[in-house]
């Protein structure tokens, strides 16, 4: 680089210490910065890729009617094992739960809006 008179850090045809040291400090704090946002780009990647997985496995899981033929422990532990995906805390997992009613068991729900906390399950 040459020098334009105008800033002391330059002196001739080379950088000085000072503004070597400088350049060296602002290129480290940009690979920083850089590596910062390359960690968040993939937390949110993968942050995404779960919830897709989510809303998917929530999607195509069958609604709860109360029927003989279905389990009440199959279809919580399908509704904890879906909600462990996003690390969802109990009231998560209660509207899950609750979204998933039909029929019968929608019926006794709505008649039992008492229940207030998924340990009540």
């Amino acid at each position: 680089l040459r020098s334009t008179g105008n800033d002391p850090e330059f002196t001739g045809d080379l950088l000085t210490k000072t503004s070597e040291r400088t350049v060296k400090r602002l290129t480290l704090e940009s690979l920083n910065h850089t590596t910062e946002q390359i960690q968040t780009m993939s937390h949110t990647a993968q942050d995404s890729a779960m919830m897709i997985c989510y809303r998917e496995c929530l999607s195509n899981l069958e609604r709860f009617n109360g029927g003989e033929e279905q389990k009440i422990l199959q279809f919580i532990k399908n509704i904890e094992r879906i909600g462990k995906m996003i690390e969802a805390n109990d009231n998560i997992l209660y509207c899950m739960c609750t979204a998933k009613l039909d029929a019968e068991a929608k019926c006794w729900y709505e008649n039992n809006m008492s229940l207030t906390q998924w340990e009540g399950l």
